[in-house]
């Protein structure tokens, strides 16, 4: 039996990551080593159940985890986390994987990418959208550097179909966009790999189907038989309730502490240029017989996808980096965030199916309203807390001083006491040499008395 050729993988527990590990171990052709920071993640356990699967602790910046990673692998599939990087950092580190990568003799590498939005708008920066830019530059960089001693390719996605479980706002034109069914990105990724002569220096860019949020409603109608509009919404209506938080910057996982300059695009102008690319229609068209050919029994639109995963509209968390952040409990606001019927959150897809949802802007505006109010009730209780923590410390304070002023007190006392003990030892000894004169010369004199007597007598 052929050893296994081994496949490192970077990512492999985002919503990418997993089809193409489970499509690649199911294969029996390949045996894996996936980097996780947290080996005890629901996502990364459930990998670790696939056959040829091992965990790999580590981090994608952590250059000595990275060089633990490729070594000794055949090839490696890299999606670097882009949101939590930042773009500057996703440059680096994207760079540095792919020369690791070299140094440690891999043969067949795989950049998972996303459009270079800037470039396919001809560098017009009203399309610069910092997270798919850095991802692009990479996708560049690779390809740039040849095929000679390892074999690269660039697998390039769009916009996921399964985020319509996840929600979101769409502030666009009702322009159609390229979608991808996850399910089908794991048998592109075993084709690349299972033909790394042919695939080698492309750029697979795949699509399951091009379609306008009008067109989302229609077809989920058609498929489910429920009710449900497209409502496009403007940017200003759309940000005050799409921003993770407010003023939040483009690697918005990390918190409102996340570390920033001004190489740091912020939430709003990064989303802003994304959908204006989106809307503007600048996204060069997909291979769609080289796909045909990669993947005959792939999924090819919408109402193929909706009908594979049973699709209902009920919200779930699709990405990694959302799933993370809500744990953390950062959804905010979380009535907004947790609609119990599909609305992509307020700006698009919205079934009227009678369960909670908010389709209608004034309900929308008063769950947001009504979430805050007890986010400011909640706020409230940890400053009155705080306040009484602060008057407990004071009085600490207080006290500290207190019984400081009064152990210097007694060290005064002590001080005056030890010098009047002193000063008495010292009139004692004095009043003892006293004595003891005395008592000599009455000895003396008891002597002299006596002898006179004698004499007398």
């Amino acid at each position: 039996m052929a050893e296994l050729k081994e496949i490192a993988i970077v990512g492999g527990t985002g919503a990418q990551g997993m089809p193409v590990v489970e499509a690649l171990a199911s294969s029996g052709r390949y045996r894996l080593r996936v980097l996780t920071r947290n080996l005890d993640s629901p996502r990364a356990k459930q990998l670790a159940e696939l056959p040829n699967v091992t965990l790999v602790q580590g981090a994608q910046d952590n250059m000595a985890d990275m060089h633990k990673l490729f070594k000794g692998a055949y090839g490696a599939w890299v999606n670097t986390d882009g949101f939590t990087l930042g773009e500057k950092d996703e440059l680096f580190y994207g760079f540095r994987a792919y020369e690791i990568a070299r140094s440690e003799g891999l043969l067949h590498y795989v950049w998972a990418n996303i459009e270079y939005v800037l470039a396919a708008g001809k560098f017009d920066e009203r399309y610069y959208c910092g997270h798919m830019a850095s991802k692009g530059r990479v996708a560049k960089f690779i390809l740039a550097l040849g095929q000679d001693d390892m074999k690269s390719t660039i697998f390039t996605t769009a916009a996921y179909m399964d985020m319509l479980q996840g929600g979101m706002f769409v502030p666009t034109t009702d322009t159609k966009i390229p979608m991808i069914a996850l399910c089908d990105v794991g048998i592109y990724n075993l084709w690349i790999f299972d033909n790394p002569t042919e695939s080698a220096g492309l750029d697979v860019s795949v699509a399951t189907d091009n379609v306008s949020f009008t067109d989302i409603a229609r077809i989920f109608t058609e498929v489910t038989g429920t009710p449900a509009v497209h409502k496009t919404l403007t940017w200003e209506e759309y940000a005050p309730h799409a921003e993770p938080y407010p003023g939040a910057s483009v690697n918005w996982p990390l918190g409102p502490d996340a570390p920033r300059d001004k190489s740091v695009m912020s939430w709003a102008d990064n989303f802003r240029a994304w959908w204006r690319y989106w809307g503007d229609g600048v996204t060069p068209p997909r291979d769609e017989t080289l796909l045909d050919r990669i993947h005959p029994k792939r999924l090819k639109s919408l109402a193929e996808w909706m009908k594979h995963v049973g699709y209902t509209g009920k919200r779930q968390n699709v990405l990694k980096m959302t799933e993370d952040w809500v744990t953390k409990g950062g959804a905010l606001p979380p009535k907004a965030r947790s609609p119990d019927a599909m609305s992509m959150q307020g700006g698009s897809v919205t079934p009227n199916t009678g369960q909670k949802s908010w389709s209608n802007r004034q309900e929308f505006s008063n769950a947001l309203e009504e979430s805050m109010t007890e986010v400011k009730a909640e706020i409230k209780a940890v400053l009155s807390k705080l306040d009484q923590a602060r008057t407990a410390a004071l009085q600490a304070e207080d006290e500290r001083e207190h019984y400081k002023t009064s152990f210097n007190n007694l060290q005064k006392e002590y001080k005056v006491l030890k010098e009047e003990s002193e000063q008495k030892n010292k009139q004692i000894e004095e009043l003892k040499q006293a004595l003891k004169h005395c008592e000599d010369r009455l000895f003396l004199d008891d002597r002299r008395s006596w002898r006179e007597w004698y004499n007398r007598r």
